[in-house]
């Protein structure tokens, strides 16, 4: 313990925050933060990463996607790279059991164009098999039944553990939430493309 939940407590004593004793990794990290939320009745639960910068709206826009389709159990925006935010890092993706690993959608092209394409289409989402762990908006009466993330699952995989019902649909939101992510580099995914 370094002390920097104290100095968070002092700093911030309104905040509710759930301080762990050991570093649980990223599964077993966020399981905790997951378990806690829902306990506290939460009915939406938003997991981001710390190496993101999130769009200032972009959460509002990514629940007021997903509360409008039932169906949603999870939804993640439009990721673009932190070093070039012109590029798309993930626009939604598959997971395939074959390989034992998720692919990402459209990385590489043009954010703006991928955009484009999206508004053109009738909804505000899409439905994917997988979803990058780094930014996810989670519907509590999703993750209630099926349970929070598998901890013998690596980080690249955590969010494609999400197995969820068959009337529940994870998806990529097209209403324009962003988020900059600086990947960092893998030997364990291998994408669609690169930029």
């Amino acid at each position: 313990a370094d002390g920097s939940g104290a100095r968070l407590h002092e700093r911030y004593p309104a905040v509710h925050y759930l301080e762990t004793q050991e570093n649980l990794g990223y599964a077993g990290g966020n399981n905790a933060g997951l378990r806690c939320a829902l306990d506290r009745g939460a009915d939406w639960i938003p997991v981001v990463n710390n190496d993101t910068v999130a769009d200032p709206n972009g959460l509002s826009r990514l629940f007021a996607v997903a509360s409008q389709d039932v169906r949603i159990g999870a939804l993640a925006p439009l990721i673009v790279r932190f070093d070039a935010p012109e590029r798309v890092w993930f626009a939604g993706g598959h997971y395939s059991r074959l390989r034992a690993l998720g692919t990402h959608d459209h990385e590489g092209e043009v954010a703006d164009d991928v955009a484009r394409m999206a508004s053109r289409e009738d909804h505000q989402w899409r439905a994917c098999t997988f979803l990058t762990g780094c930014c996810l908006l989670l519907r509590g009466e999703a993750l209630r039944q099926v349970g929070p993330f598998r901890a013998d699952f690596l980080a690249l995989v955590a969010a494609g553990d999400l197995s969820l019902p068959p009337r529940r649909r994870c998806g990529c939101g097209r209403a324009g939430s962003l988020l900059r992510h600086r990947p960092m580099p893998s030997r364990c995914a291998k994408r669609t493309s690169s930029p």
